[in-house]
């Protein structure tokens, strides 16, 4: 019997006996296959409700921020005139919002300095290479 099972095996008529290791390897690739769909399922559920919550947060949210940030831009404009500055626009309203915090100015003018000395020490332009 053993013979005839191996000889039917041998000339493929009938599938190899399988053995654990195959079969944990068949296992294995299909959780693989089964965990790559459910990440492209939840990849797109994700962008979905991010478009979702982009729209919701612009109709709802939009018109309040508008109004908040008008004010703001308003009140500016008030302590400008109240300064007696005329603003021509809205440049120094946007400088003082993104204002650098003490460690990037901090870095701006260690930058600024370091190109001074740096200009200092250039050559003139003008002047003439020696020849050895």
């Amino acid at each position: 019997a053993r013979a005839r099972e191996e000889e039917l095996v041998f000339i493929g008529m009938k599938p190899p006996p399988a053995d654990a290791s195959s079969e944990l390897e068949r296992a294995l690739s299909h959780a693989r296959i089964k965990r790559k769909a459910e990440q492209h399922e939840n990849k797109e559920s994700y962008e979905k409700a991010l478009v979702d919550l982009h729209d919701t947060v612009r109709e709802e949210e939009g018109p309040e921020i508008r109004e908040r940030l008008t004010q703001e831009r308003r009140a500016w404009f008030t302590e400008e005139l109240g300064a007696g500055r005329f603003p021509e626009n809205l440049e120094g309203y946007y400088a003082m919002l993104n204002a650098p915090t003490p460690e990037e100015q901090a870095a701006i003018d260690a930058a600024k300095a370091a190109e001074e000395e740096a200009g200092g020490k250039k050559g003139k332009k003008g002047a003439k290479k020696e020849k050895k």
